[in-house]
């Protein structure tokens, strides 16, 4: 059971990293990337382009990386909060778009 589980926490973070790389590839925009994730059946659940909508966001949904998404939300023009299945992806852009 324990390697099953291990197997599994394996292969989602690999699908993690490789849609994540191909995305970078392509230097979306926000709306292109929200767009292309939502075609792989990745959900847009908010954009944080204050310090209180990212504090909210960090707060109610960051968990023990609530920290650092604050610090590097905090450096970023626009933090976008997506969901695929059980994994949260926190993406920050440079500037709004």
């Amino acid at each position: 059971m324990l390697l099953g589980s291990a197997s599994f926490d394996f292969r989602r973070y690999s699908q993690h990293q490789g849609r994540l790389q191909k995305v970078m590839r392509e230097q979306p925009t926000a709306d292109r990337l929200t767009r292309g994730l939502a075609d792989e059946g990745t959900v847009l659940l908010a954009v944080a382009a204050t310090r209180d909508e990212l504090e909210r966001e960090a707060s109610a949904r960051g968990g023990g990386k609530a920290g650092e998404i604050r610090e590097k939300g905090g450096r970023h023009a626009e933090t976008r909060v997506y969901q695929t299945a059980d994994m949260l992806y926190f993406i920050y852009f440079d500037r709004p778009g």
